[in-house]
């Protein structure tokens, strides 16, 4: 599963405007009153004005072999978040991946992962222009069972890791849909933040076959 586009509500564009571009290095493909659009390689990131803000966690893929790498660039950059590990996490084995986390310029909780099983090493020095994609967004709500079915039905993809009644994944290593039951799993680690179905809108590939989707907490639709 690839995400191709993901749109999330922004109360401050400035303040990822300047996290994004400034900061980091992002590419920045438009930028008007409405909207601020950068480029998360293969995955158009949008920002879109909002009176209020919600709260997201959603990740990038970086290669496999540079997570490391990536995390010393990141630390030159911004303030990563502690966890009892220290900055760079190992994930449980069925996900074979490492991570780290920072906020952005709104206060979400993003996320830099490499899942080492996949097939995407790259020889280049570290940059903005290294990320893959958009890996994660998540999905929080009181029904996963549904979450993941509507998805199953209308994209295609299958529940990956994880429960029905905490918390699981539905796609792959290469994208996927973080489901959260916030009535039990309140919080996103490595934060005492809570979940909330924030709502968002993506474009998603699986089988060469594209969906447009929108989230809130009613759940998952078409657009």
């Amino acid at each position: 599963m690839y995400i191709k586009s993901l749109t999330l509500l922004s109360s401050d564009l400035d303040a990822q405007l300047e996290f994004y571009s400034h900061k980091m290095g992002f590419e920045v493909k438009a930028i008007n009153e409405k909207e601020l659009i950068i480029s998360a390689g293969r995955t158009e990131l949008v920002f879109r004005k909002s009176v209020s803000q919600p709260f997201y966690h959603y990740c990038f893929l970086v290669p496999a072999n540079k997570l490391e790498e990536a995390l010393e660039w990141a630390q030159a950059r911004m303030e990563l978040i502690e966890t009892e590990d220290g900055f760079r996490v190992e994930s449980n084995s069925s996900w074979k991946a490492h991570s780290f986390y920072f906020l952005d310029g709104n206060g979400n909780i993003a996320e830099f992962i490499s899942h080492y099983n996949l097939d995407n090493h790259s020889d280049e020095l570290f940059s903005a222009q290294s990320i893959i994609s958009i890996n994660e967004i998540g999905c929080p709500s009181n029904d996963i069972p549904k979450l993941s079915s509507w998805i199953e039905e209308n994209v295609g993809s299958k529940f990956w890791t994880g429960n029905t009644t905490r918390f699981g994944t539905n796609g792959d290593e290469n994208g996927c849909f973080l489901l959260v039951n916030n009535e039990d799993k309140k919080t996103w680690y490595p934060t005492d933040k809570f979940s909330e179905s924030a709502s968002f809108e993506a474009e998603i590939e699986e089988d060469k076959s594209v969906t447009k989707l929108a989230f809130s907490a009613e759940g998952f639709g078409l657009i």
